[in-house]
């Protein structure tokens, strides 16, 4: 204004840039509470195995157990083996299952991830011990077990004996399960079988006795390990399977795959933090080839690691899933994404506002001032400056009713400001008032 050293427009940015702030602190707080906010976790889920009188049946119901005392159904889905459940996963038709390594090679696993490694599986490689088989290029032209279809020991020995140039143009194959492929060796059915299953299991330990059957032992097993990621190699020391009797009578080297934990990338969050503890719970124990917490681990996974796997590995648990149920700590995990930017949104507020309070005050305080030097004047102005006051003062009014720039939470000032200069305007128009009735009737 004319005549005052202090102008509204002065302030309007600095204020306005305090409202346009805080919406924008608002607006992104909620923005990334909006995007880590998770659905409501499903009831159920299924997962595929082998068959029922597999490891991988024996392993989904120790987790059934335990999802059931989370109200979560799990529903097991036998089958003939790893390649059948990758092709279920694939398809879409699981949630998740396990997958024996050395079986992805090829295929279109874009919307799987794995959940990691869970124990050894040893390839056991055995043949008639008339046939002195030092590696794998020996067994060309036997016959050979080499599990039954749809299997993981198929895909397996099926690569392993190609990459040594043994295929089914030059050597006879056998798609058979374990039972009958160890039944046809001790029987001379077949001259040699692949096997990948636990050292515990019978089947091992009655054909590892066999006088007329013997082991192949991996010379070679860094080779094999160099060339396909999912191959690691282990000892089978002397004595292992039986101390007593000496079980086996000297030490092995064999090549393994591990079992692979692997679900749909959709899968709810939540439930695969519930599969990873189930994991943790069921195969960290150890056994005759694993140490105790070896597994569930990262490695020797072919198909990428979820990143709540990731997650899990590096951090483990949080405080809520290890001492609440899992639909408590799911709730917590929900409540939470709301409290934390709510928290976030009060402290930014906190810190704004008091910035946006100080600049409303200082700018009405400076209006403040130019009516106290005004009113400290009245009695000493003539009629013209008097009038000149009146105008101004009323301009000011009518530009505080056009533009209002403080923050809204701070109108109470500005309209306690507006009282005070009417009051002055009064003052100044009586005093007026009072001057030309000096003049038409002097004393």
């Amino acid at each position: 204004m004319n005549g005052y050293t202090f102008t509204n427009r002065r302030y309007l940015p600095q204020t306005r840039l305090y409202q346009a702030l805080l919406i924008l602190i608002v607006l992104a707080v909620v923005y990334i509470g909006w995007q880590q906010l998770r659905p409501i976790p499903p009831t159920s889920m299924s997962i595929s195995t082998g068959a029922a009188e597999g490891a991988y049946f024996a392993f989904a119901l120790e987790y059934q157990d335990n999802f059931d005392n989370e109200a979560i159904d799990l529903n097991i889905v036998p089958g003939a083996g790893s390649a059948e459940t990758l092709d279920r996963l694939i398809r879409g038709e699981v949630d998740a299952g396990f997958v024996q390594g050395g079986i992805a090679e090829g295929a279109n696993v874009s919307g799987l991830r794995s959940l990691g490694s869970l124990f050894y599986e040893p390839i056991w490689v055995f043949y008639r011990a008339e046939h002195r088989v030092r590696d794998l290029r020996d067994l060309a032209g036997l016959r050979v077990a080499i599990g039954n279809e749809g299997s993981g020991t198929q895909a397996v020995a099926t690569q392993l004996l190609a990459d040594n140039n043994i295929t089914a143009e030059n050597t006879e194959f056998f798609t058979v399960d374990s039972s009958l492929a160890a039944a046809w060796l001790e029987e001379n059915e077949v001259d040699a079988a692949f096997f990948i299953i636990s050292p515990e299991a019978d089947l091992i330990n009655n054909i590892i006795r066999n006088e007329d059957i013997a082991l192949l032992d991996f010379q070679r097993a860094l080779a094999y390990q160099g060339r396909f990621s999912y191959l690691t190699n282990i000892v089978i020391g002397e004595g292992l399977l039986s101390l007593t009797d000496n079980v086996p009578p000297r030490e092995y080297t064999l090549l393994s795959t591990t079992a692979t934990l692997v679900v749909q990338d959709n899968l709810h969050p939540n439930l695969i933090r519930l599969l990873l503890r189930e994991a943790d719970r069921v195969h960290s124990g150890g056994s005759l080839l694993e140490r105790v917490d070896e597994f569930p681990t990262a490695s020797f996974v072919e198909i990428p690691l979820h990143e709540e796997a990731r997650s899990y590995y590096n951090d483990g648990l949080s405080w809520f899933e290890r001492n609440f149920p899992f639909i408590l700590a799911a709730l917590f995990d929900r409540v939470i994404v709301f409290i934390v930017p709510l928290l976030a949104i009060y402290t930014l507020v906190q810190t704004v506002l008091p910035g946006a309070s100080l600049a409303s005050q200082y700018q009405i305080a400076q209006w403040y001032r130019v009516i106290d030097r005004v009113e400290r004047r009245i009695d000493t102005l003539t009629e013209p400056q008097i009038e000149a006051e009146i105008k101004r003062l009323s301009e000011v009014l009518n530009s505080l009713n056009r533009r209002i720039t403080v923050p809204f939470l701070y109108l109470s000032g500005v309209y306690t400001l507006k009282i005070h200069i009417r009051f002055v305007i009064n003052r100044l128009e009586d005093q007026l008032h009072y001057l030309q009735a000096q003049k038409e009737y002097p004393e």
